[in-house]
């Protein structure tokens, strides 16, 4: 096998690499370093790749650098990387002191044994030049420091599975190859100033490779079953293969993104408010981003909920997590979390394998880092074209298409707390119960709730929360069950965001008790006063309706109930308010108005029964949001705007 021996100069400029396996040494005859140098290409091993460290010169001591989103791949199954070398890899983050990211890391420590092995802050360094770094500072204060870098040892834990709990890592490399830690940023130069950048991580060490394997546990009665774990290779991961591989598939159900609200500067547990969101990956596919067909996956964001010093919601803030559409491509160092589907009865393991790895670069939509500051991609398009059902269209001509089953996202706003956002697809691969790939089990980590109620394998007589629920659409008639878990009374508004080749014009909230149907498409929404209690097989989604007449866009709910007169909404863009007219002097209790990330822009109380009410806008970004007006006797007017500040 041919073996590829970099000895001759001090730098050796690549612009791609496929090789059967890769050595990388000092010349010891000239007692010049070695070194790859790789810019915004892959390289490809199909053997091991051994390491020796450079000692000549300490600007130049990692023995491979990837630099503009240069990616290391190999290989095989068993090919066990070895030497005394290290490769260099970047990653930033979002995150300030005060807040979280979850990491998984691309290297390990690079032992005299050949393989992988455990990482810890020793692996961390702070780039000082195009091929130079100094190690980070472990500190034992509670704010990291950008320049130089330090790294404060109060917030950097791994979890135990076994044990279902954190573990403070200090300063010891004791995280295995595979599994997540949690770690807060930086916030404050070495001159007091503060810094708001993302923070670069220069990863050091040995490039992990081959079969890598963490545990899962059962799901118990104190809500087990969670492991820690993460993008370990330095390259980007395809989710999609990992989830649908023989040796993973049917242990889980989807992977879990942790975000904060991070306007806020505390590190104390109850201040700070952050929630999971959740990725399913969809059908399985091996067509690659780019191409017609391509499958991202299906993403719903979290809530962002405060919680007590053991772990429990006790609060929520109305702003929640950012729409992100790219998690099916986890780029380098991604954390996330995964739970055992309570079908998984013993300990078993997951394994990432060199065949799920792939040369894809970080992009919006394609690859993205969870945490870092970037554009939403959430669409606010009312509008739908049709579908045979269950169908799919794509264009092969569009090398951008990519697969989507005819789907609607829902955004339920509980009271002014918070929202959670829900996906309704319509596939003739699926069924009515739970699919594999497709559904996604609710986190259910809000003190107010609403989700798909899902029949499952393993739960056979009470259905299953699920905030992703895949159906065939093979009746006009059909009822989804949505299952309502109220705190105390509140108003639940409920409304469709995005549609995505939908094929009927019209989609309902049907009350069973009342016999009302409310549409949520189409700019409408749904609305209800709701007591303390769980509300089951009494609300349903619906795809027709068999009432004549309902309430015109812009007018009350109340006019079918208690006979109201039009209440009109107008969006005087020009003058960057909100127009409400009153004409019959109804008392308005309360107003409230949501963007459609559910978080609350502005909120009145007590605004009596004046003839006209307006607004201010002039400060909201352009965007689609959603006012709900209650009045005293606790009928709810809900009406969708477009603002428009120019």
């Amino acid at each position: 096998m041919k073996t590829l021996l970099l000895t001759a100069v001090s730098a050796i400029a690549v612009t791609s690499i496929a090789t059967a396996q890769l050595s990388v040494s000092p010349n010891a005859t000239t007692s010049t370093d070695s070194y790859i140098y790789a810019s915004d290409v892959s390289i490809y091993v199909e053997g091991y790749v051994r390491l020796v460290e450079n000692n000549n010169n300490s600007d130049t001591e990692a023995s491979m650098y990837l630099r503009n989103q240069a990616q290391l791949l190999q290989g095989g199954s068993d090919n066990q990387n070895r030497g005394t070398g290290t490769i260099s890899v970047h990653q930033d983050s979002n995150s300030d002191a005060y807040d979280y990211n979850l990491w998984a890391s691309p290297v390990s420590v690079p032992v005299a044994s050949f393989g992988n092995d455990r990482f810890g802050i020793s692996r961390l360094y702070q780039s000082t030049g195009v091929t130079s770094a100094n190690s980070a500072i472990l500190k034992s204060g509670h704010n990291g420091v950008s320049n130089p870098l330090q790294i404060s040892s109060r917030w950097f834990y791994r979890w135990a599975p076994a044990s279902q709990g954190f573990v403070r890592v200090n300063s010891a490399d004791i995280i295995p190859a595979g599994y997540g830690y949690i770690m807060k940023g930086t916030d404050i130069t070495a001159g007091n100033v503060p810094e708001t950048q993302n923070q670069n991580y220069d990863f050091r060490g040995r490039p992990n490779s081959g079969d890598i394997s963490v545990a899962l546990y059962p799901v118990g009665s104190n809500d087990e079953g969670n492991t820690l774990t993460g993008n370990p290779y330095p390259s980007a991961l395809d989710l999609n293969a990992f989830f649908y591989d023989p040796a993973n598939a049917g242990k889980f159900s989807m992977i879990q993104y942790y975000d904060e609200d991070r306007t806020i500067n505390s590190h104390a547990h109850v201040d700070n408010k952050s929630g999971y969101s959740t990725w399913a990956p969809g059908p399985q596919s091996t067509i690659a981003p780019g191409q017609p067909g391509y499958n991202p996956g299906t993403y719903t964001v979290g809530v962002f909920q405060n919680f007590d010093s053991a772990g429990n919601p006790i609060g929520s803030t109305g702003v929640d997590a950012e729409q992100v559409d790219g998690r099916r491509m986890a780029p380098i160092a991604q954390g996330f979390f995964i739970k055992s589907l309570p079908s998984v009865t013993s300990q078993t393991t997951l394994t990432y394998k060199n065949s799920h790895r792939r040369f894809v670069k970080e992009a919006v939509d394609i690859s993205e880092f969870k945490n870092q500051e970037g554009q939403s991609s959430i669409s606010s398009n009312f509008e739908s074209s049709h579908n045979p059902l269950g169908g799919n269209t794509i264009d092969p001509t569009n090398p951008e298409a990519a697969f989507f089953a005819p789907q609607i996202r829902i955004n339920t706003y509980m009271g002014t707390s918070h929202m959670r956002q829900t996906v309704l697809m319509l596939h003739n691969d699926t069924t009515d119960g739970f699919d594999l790939g497709w559904d996604a089990i609710s986190p259910m980590d809000a003190t107010s709730e609403m989700y798909f109620a899902v029949m499952t394998p393993w739960h056979d007589r009470d259905p299953f929360p699920f905030v992703i629920n895949s159906i065939p659409f093979d009746n006009i008639s059909k009822q989804v069950p949505i299952t309502f878990e109220i705190e105390e009374e509140m108003t639940v508004t409920v409304t469709g965001i995005e549609e995505n080749d939908l094929p009927v014009d019209h989609i309902y909230v049907y009350d069973n008790l009342n016999d009302t149907y409310q549409e949520i498409t189409g700019n409408n929404a749904a609305s209800y006063l709701l007591q303390q209690g769980v509300y089951e097989d009494r609300f349903f989604i619906v795809f027709t309706k068999y009432e004549i007449g309902q309430a015109s866009r812009g007018q009350t709910k109340g006019a079918e109930e208690g006979g109201k007169e039009a209440i009109n909404f107008f969006q005087n863009n020009r003058q960057a308010q909100l127009e409400i007219s009153n004409p019959e002097g109804y008392e308005i209790k309360s107003a409230a108005i949501f963007d459609m990330t559910g978080r609350l822009v502005l909120t009145q109380q007590n605004l009596g029964n004046n003839r006209n009410l307006q607004f201010p806008t002039g400060t909201f970004s352009n965007g689609v949001y959603l006012v709900v007006l209650t009045t005293d006797s606790d009928e709810i007017i809900d009406y969708k705007i477009i603002v428009e500040n120019r």
